[in-house]
């Protein structure tokens, strides 16, 4: 974010995160701890910019690192969860969403819920898109015969 090591006075957000992803690897490569943390940090920030592609790539990677490194329901490993299952809220990607919120249920549940915030948080989005699901595919098969006749 430092306008002298950028070369000029107006850097953005997505500069300061690009330089950062660049630079993840070939700092941090040997701390794996440290790595997958601010892939985390990295890739959340890149989704709440709307940025998929990096979000993606980063947050998966800090997931399979910090679920390997700290264990599945370590706190660190629930938040990359978390912050993929928030990206595909964003992106109103469903089954997604429903996919990374599902992950985190049986994650709390197996691990007798260690983060009981986490865990009704992700239960109660599950339960809200089965709901929904259930009503508009009532909706729809309503609305067939409806729209066969126009």
């Amino acid at each position: 974010a430092n306008p002298v090591i950028a070369g000029r006075r107006d850097v953005t957000m997505r500069d300061v995160l690009d330089r950062a992803q660049q630079q993840l690897d070939p700092q941090f490569k040997e701390q794996p701890s440290v790595h997958a943390t601010l892939a985390r940090v990295i890739g959340g920030a890149y989704a709440a910019m709307g940025e998929s592609e990096p979000a993606l790539r980063l947050l998966t990677t800090a997931e399979k690192e910090l679920s390997a490194q700290q264990g599945e329901a370590a706190d660190e490993t629930q938040a990359a969860r978390t912050a993929l299952r928030e990206m595909y809220v964003n992106q109103l990607d469903f089954p997604n969403l429903m996919r990374w919120s599902q992950r985190i249920v049986e994650v709390e549940q197996a691990a007798g819920t260690p983060h009981p915030e986490i865990a009704a948080d992700a239960a109660g989005l599950v339960a809200t898109l089965q709901c929904s699901a259930s009503y508009f595919s009532i909706f729809v098969s309503r609305c067939d015969p409806t729209i066969d006749r126009l």
